[in-house]
């Protein structure tokens, strides 16, 4: 009696086969209903489920031009969208996204260079406000401190504020010296409205001492020599004015430009109490 071949292998292998053509089948249908899919997402503003259905098509085809438009389009609006809810780098990266596979790259970057600016408006503002971290922080969640312009403004804003604050607390030890002529170059150095403000007592504080020491000078050449001065012992305050403008014009600070003037007018500065004077 003959033996009969055993069927398991073939019956296995016609399984296999029939499970490979389904699987094709589905594949096939599967990839012909995706541009499909791709229009109707664009058109429900359904942008997440756009991005990812042109990713894809795009894995599997060229995309044809329409296609391309579609997925631009909702690629443009996604990084709007991402724009309006503060979502600042996500916003930044769909815009360069954008750029590079834009019809027009033009527009697009001009888009994205707008945005920028206007995140450096607002990180300025901030700074300008006295809010260093929180401009500091704008420029992380923007991610624009990735970049070399971004990194730059944040050292620029860093340096500023350092120089800004070496500057008040400059201004403070003179003051405590009664140098007011040395406080104020430190205070006309001042060039941020937050420091400014700080320092707003202490230049009232500096004004009036000046002032002070001005009409003094007046008072004496009214009057006659201060008591326990030679006559002649205090300058001309009207030429030692001039020749202080004069200086300050030459682009000498107030402090330098006040003892030069004094000691061209042969004179020595002398600080007592709470004036300065330039003394024969």
């Amino acid at each position: 009696m003959a033996l009969r071949p055993p069927r398991l292998p073939w019956l296995w292998l016609s399984g296999t086969l029939g499970v490979l053509i389904l699987v094709l089948a589905g594949l096939g249908l599967w990839q012909q209903r995706l541009p499909q899919r791709l229009r109707n997402a664009a058109k429900a503003g359904h942008l997440g489920a756009c991005l990812r259905l042109g990713r894809q098509l795009g894995a599997l085809q060229p995309l044809h031009p329409q296609e391309q438009a579609l997925v631009a389009t909702c690629l443009r609006r996604q990084a709007q969208r991402s724009w309006d809810q503060g979502r600042w780098w996500a916003a930044l990266d769909q815009q360069r996204r954008l750029v590079s596979r834009s019809a027009n790259p033009l527009a697009e970057n001009r888009q994205l260079q707008q945005w920028r600016q206007q995140l450096k408006q607002w990180v300025m503002q901030r700074y300008q406000r006295g809010e260093l971290n929180q401009a500091f922080s704008l420029l992380s969640s923007s991610g624009e401190n990735r970049f070399p312009e971004g990194q730059a403004l944040q050292e620029a804003l860093r340096e500023n504020w350092a120089f800004n604050r070496f500057l008040f607390e400059r201004t403070q030890a003179a003051v405590l010296k009664k140098q007011w002529w040395e406080a104020l170059d430190q205070l006309n150095q001042l060039d941020h409205p937050w420091w400014k403000t700080q320092a707003a007592p202490l230049r009232r504080q500096v004004d009036g001492a000046i002032a002070a020491l001005r009409q003094r000078h007046e008072d004496h050449d009214s009057h006659g020599p201060v008591k326990g001065l030679s006559p002649g012992g205090q300058v001309d305050p009207q030429r030692l004015d001039a020749l202080v403008r004069r200086h300050l014009g030459q682009g000498l600070g107030d402090w330098a430009a006040f003892q030069a003037a004094c000691r061209e007018l042969g004179g020595k500065v002398h600080e007592e109490g709470p004036e300065s004077d330039c003394r024969r």
